[in-house]
């Protein structure tokens, strides 16, 4: 199984140390996440490293019209977004045998 076979499923990463002084990574993913593996889900890869799809918290400024609202009718949701992780900071990653990702599993990288 390859990097490529894994788009659109859950993997494992092992983030190189290196990847803990990425601002980015540092505001999406938990502290305690960053120590070990992460699970993330696959989006799609290219030269520049796994793009990866998660769920954030954000806080809406603007109603479904473009519309600015006022701090008090602001409110916060969870939204998908897609981040990149770059081939530096990966030092290994890892896909399930099958659909459970705490199943056995096989090194991509």
């Amino acid at each position: 199984m390859s990097f490529h076979n894994s788009i659109g499923k859950n993997i494992r990463i092992a983030l190189a140390d290196i990847a803990k002084e990425d601002k980015v990574l540092n505001l999406i993913l938990p502290p305690k996440s960053m120590e070990k593996f992460i699970i993330v889900k696959i989006d799609s890869i290219d030269e520049m490293g796994v793009w990866i799809e998660h769920e954030i918290e954000a806080e809406l400024d603007e109603n479904d019209d473009g519309e600015k609202l006022l701090q008090t009718q602001r409110e916060k949701k969870f939204v998908r977004a897609k981040f990149l992780i770059k081939w530096h900071y990966i030092e290994g990653a890892y896909a399930p045998l099958d659909d459970d990702v705490n199943s056995k599993m096989k090194f991509l990288r």
